[in-house]
């Protein structure tokens, strides 16, 4: 039941489409499978696509129209852009103050976009240096907090 609420809000924040597949395996009862089919249904009523119910196994297919690529599908396609993104996104939130650390792959300097730095700096508040290494995975930068 607690992951009905993340998955509508998934659905929604990722632009997931297509033929999805949700499996509640654990789900033994029929009647604990009901509650939990309706929970969905609730969950769901502003996504615009279709479901099943709820077999008796605990499996419910979701099917809505593929407009586009979802977020998941487009950054799949580019591991470089998704860890370009990454990295700004976990520099942004780095706890702490001071100069910030971004440690990655040598192969993600052509996907950082000129002024990169700048605006990572700007929207931190704090400096930025770099450290490259062919061991990081292309889509798995990581930044650390440098004490000054």
């Amino acid at each position: 039941m607690a992951a009905i609420p993340a998955i509508a809000e998934t659905l929604a924040r990722l632009d997931i489409a297509g033929s999805v597949a949700i499996d509640f395996p654990s789900i033994e009862s029929r009647k604990d499978r009901q509650v939990a089919d309706q929970a969905l249904a609730e969950a769901l009523n502003a996504w615009r696509g279709e479901r099943t119910a709820m077999n008796g196994f605990g499996l419910i297919q979701l099917v809505s129209r593929l407009e586009r690529p979802s977020i998941v599908a487009r950054y799949r396609r580019s591991p470089g852009r998704l860890g370009m993104v990454t990295l700004a996104r976990r520099a942004e939130s780095s706890p702490g103050f001071g100069p910030l650390l971004l440690c990655a792959n040598p192969a993600l300097r052509q996907f950082i976009p000129n002024g990169f730095d700048e605006a990572v700096s700007e929207r931190t508040g704090r400096s930025l240096s770099w450290q490259w290494s062919e061991s990081i995975a292309l889509e798995a930068p990581y930044v650390q907090a440098v004490n000054p």
